[in-house]
Formats: C-alpha cells, sequence, structure tokens
C-alpha cells in the first residue's frame, strides 16, 4: 500500500497503421490500461488483491496538464516556424508590412486602417510604400472603402475619399 508505479509505454509512430491518427491510438491504450487498473490489476497474484491499483487524481491531471502544454508549445513553435518561412518568401514591402502589422499595439485594428496610419508616418522607402498602397487598395476596394469619388456636400470629411486619395498620390 502506498507505493506509486509510473507505466510508460513507447511505440514507434512508424509501425502504426497510417489510416489512424497517433492520438487514437494514444486514446484507445488510455483506455486499455484505465480497464486493468479498474478490473484486472497487474502483476501477480492480482485475485489476491495484490495487483489492484488505483490511478492518482491528481497525477492524472497534472500529466493532462502537461500533455496539453507540450501540444500547445509544440503547435506554436510550428506556426512560428510556418510564419519565419512565409516572411522569407515575401518581397521586402510585403516583409516590411507584416513586420509593422505584428508590431501595432492594438492587435484589433483592422488592417486597412494601421496601414493606411503607416503610410502616412514610417520613413518607409518609396518603392515600399507604392507596394503597401496597392495592397491597402486592393482592402479597400474587397471592404468597399475605395471611393473614386464622394457623394458627400464636404468632400474633405468623407474619410473613404480621403482615404482613396492620399492612396492613389501613392500609386504611380
Amino acid at each position: 500500500a502506498g507505493s506509486e508505479f509510473r507505466f510508460v509505454v513507447t511505440c514507434l509512430p512508424a509501425l502504426l497503421n497510417e489510416t489512424v491518427p497517433l492520438e487514437r491510438w494514444q486514446t484507445l491504450l488510455s483506455r486499455i490500461i484505465l480497464h486493468a487498473f479498474n478490473w484486472l490489476g497487474f502483476g501477480a497474484k492480482t485475485s489476491v488483491g495484490y495487483g489492484a491499483m488505483e490511478e492518482d487524481p491528481v497525477a492524472r491531471k497534472r500529466r493532462e496538464d502537461e500533455y496539453k502544454a507540450a501540444q500547445e508549445a509544440e503547435r506554436k513553435s510550428h506556426e512560428q516556424k510556418e510564419r519565419e518561412h512565409s516572411l522569407a518568401t515575401m518581397s521586402p514591402a510585403m516583409q516590411v508590412m507584416n513586420q509593422f502589422l505584428d508590431a501595432r499595439k492594438d492587435k484589433n485594428q483592422p488592417e486597412p486602417s494601421a496601414l493606411l496610419k503607416g503610410l502616412k508616418t514610417e520613413a518607409w522607402a518609396k518603392e515600399v510604400k507604392v507596394e503597401i498602397a496597392q495592397h491597402v487598395k486592393q482592402l479597400m476596394i474587397d471592404g468597399k472603402k475605395w471611393k473614386e469619388k464622394s457623394e458627400k456636400k464636404n468632400p474633405g470629411k468623407d474619410n473613404d475619399y480621403q482615404d482613396t486619395l492620399f492612396v492613389k498620390g501613392l500609386l504611380p
């Protein structure tokens, strides 16, 4: 009584059936071990109770939390590697634009608004500004914010029209 055991099971994923995900096998194995804990026991003399065990729920929760944290860390690492690869294949202007967007304080600010602000305030090279302006123009068109002319009495207060004029002024 009071003894602690840790069961470690390893497998070679290459030997598993490729049509069944590794997580499925882990779930199945967990159920098998749980069944053995609850009904069969482990080791010799199980019929007289020597092999009967109980799983520590605190330890189980800790293991599950550790597993989830490791999965999350792996997911984030994978996303970061994909992001770095994606940035490496972008044009210099798109790299600048993405780094600018990643560094913005308000992540909820719409991309076109953030980029317009960047075009107005950042000291980017002319070629970079032109490429970003082309991207902003497309975003404004997609968002139905591109206005070649204003319908308002005072066009100076028509923000979409003013933004359109600003972006057009950057384009060749």
